[in-house]
């Protein structure tokens, strides 16, 4: 099992073994690796990381995401970002 992508990389076979052993995973290593499982993810876990960590540190007041792919999986992490941030819009 590869986990250097994303649970929606992943073969069917290879998610039900993640539902498996999820339970055992750190909650925020899951978090980056699984996104948001109603929406298949356009991001891999590095990509993920790389732009939470990034609005964290910088702290925008405002970020302007132009366009998506399939939808929402940049913004399911810019808006957790700025969440935990205690401010800003999306």
């Amino acid at each position: 099992m590869n986990f250097a992508h994303s649970y929606h990389a992943l073969s069917p076979q290879n998610q039900r073994l993640w539902r498996t052993i999820r339970w055992i995973i750190p909650y925020r290593l899951r978090w980056f690796f699984e996104g948001c499982l109603q929406i298949p993810g356009q991001l891999w876990v590095a990509d993920r990381k790389l732009l939470y960590k990034t609005i964290r540190q910088v702290k925008p007041k405002t970020v302007f995401e132009v366009g998506t792919w399939q939808g929402g999986g940049s913004t399911y992490f810019i808006s957790q970002a700025l969440y935990d941030n205690g401010f800003g819009v999306l």
